[in-house]
């Protein structure tokens, strides 16, 4: 009795209103929560009470009202914000487990194609190394950078002694004009095959058959 009349008794149903909007709960849900709110304060004042003060009572009502609109409005607003904010979310983890699979799926490849290539290098080195041939790899400047067993054999040097020397410290000395300008050529493009004679070890001398051909190799 009295209640149309009381701010304090609206200001309290105002917090209310703001507590359940700040629930985690469904617009509908808040609709019917400040509904019965709203209901508990209206009806026994309509039905029970006498309203001596129609100003205060209209006042105190509008203030109502606008509670209830402005705490739907917040709920819908929240309710579309969490909805986008779980909306991002899932299209993150969704991203998140699609790079996951890719890069499983990438290190798998990677692991067969470094499989793949190390078999093949395998394959190549034992052909090099097996060869009834002997085989040296000289760079553009003429330094032996890697030499099979057979030719190590021919000359009576070890692999790491060939390694990183200059071929002409094989030529012997009369050939050495003619494999400059023969090794120039072949920087040309040209294939030369052609004799001549190295150096062994033991300072004798081995004649040769030689077939050369430069290939490019990009690092």
């Amino acid at each position: 009795f009295g209640g149309h009349q009381s701010s304090y008794y609206v200001g309290m149903i105002i917090l209310m209103i703001f507590v359940f909007s700040f629930l985690p709960i469904s617009v509908r849900m808040t609709a019917a929560v400040n509904a019965i709110i709203y209901g508990t304060y209206l009806l026994p004042i309509l039905f029970f009470d006498s309203i001596t003060h129609p100003r205060v009572f209209i006042n105190n009502n509008a203030f109502l009202l606008v509670a209830v609109v402005g705490s739907l409005v917040w709920r819908y607003l929240n309710y579309n914000l969490l909805v986008r904010n779980l909306s991002l979310q899932y299209d993150l983890e969704e991203k998140k487990e699609n790079l996951e699979a890719y890069s499983l799926q990438l290190e798998s490849m990677v692991a067969e194609r470094t499989h793949e290539l190390s078999k093949t290098s395998q394959w190549h080195q034992a052909l090099f190394e097996n060869a009834t041939d002997g085989i040296v790899v000289l760079d553009r400047n003429g330094m032996i950078v890697n030499a099979n067993e057979r030719a190590c054999e021919m000359h009576g040097f070890s692999k790491d002694a060939l390694v990183s020397s200059h071929s002409s410290l094989l030529e012997v000395d009369e050939n050495r004009p003619a494999a400059a300008d023969r090794f120039k050529r072949i920087l040309d493009g040209e294939t030369i095959v052609y004799e001549t004679a190295h150096y062994k070890k033991d300072g004798s001398r081995i004649q040769l058959e030689v077939s050369a051909k430069a290939i490019p190799i990009h690092e």
